[in-house]
C-alpha cells in the first residue's frame, strides 16, 4: 500500500509506503532491505520540486508462512529480493502515476556510470 501527494521531494516528502510479507526474515536483513529497496524506488520519486515533512517506509514481515526462515546465507535470499524489489517500485511508480496534476510518467535509466551516486 502506498500514498502520495503532490509534493514529493526530496526523500519521500509526503509519502507514506507500507509492504508486507507472511515470509520470516532474520530483521537485520529485512532492516537492510528496507533500507536498500526504499533508496532505489520511493528515494528517488520526484513531483514537482515541493518538499514536506511527512514520510514513511515500512516493510513488515509477520513471519506466519510456514517457509525457512530468509537469512543472508538462504538460498531463497535473490528470489526474495527480486520480489520484493518489484513491489517497491510498483508501489513507487503508482505514487508518480497518481500525483497531483500529473499527466506524464518519465523513467530515466542510466548505464554504465560509475556508481550509483553518479547514475
Amino acid at each position: 500500500i502506498s500514498k502520495g501527494a503532490g509534493m514529493i521531494r526530496p526523500n519521500m516528502a509526503t509519502m507514506l509506503g507500507f509492504i508486507a510479507t507472511d515470509a520470516d526474515v532474520e530483521p537485520e536483513l529485512l532492516d537492510s532491505l528496507a533500507s536498500e529497496l526504499g533508496e532505489k524506488s520511493f528515494n528517488r520519486i520526484t513531483i514537482d520540486g515541493d518538499t514536506s515533512t511527512n514520510d514513511a517506509c515500512m516493510l513488515i514481515a509477520t513471519g506466519t508462512s510456514e517457509a525457512e526462515t530468509i537469512t543472508r546465507n538462504s538460498s531463497s535470499l535473490a528470489a526474495f529480493r527480486a520480489a520484493l524489489e518489484e513491489v517497491f517500485l510498483e508501489l513507487a511508480h503508482a505514487i508518480v502515476r497518481d500525483g497531483e496534476g500529473a499527466t506524464k510518467f518519465v523513467t530515466i535509466d542510466v548505464s554504465q556510470a560509475a556508481s550509483q551516486q553518479e547514475a
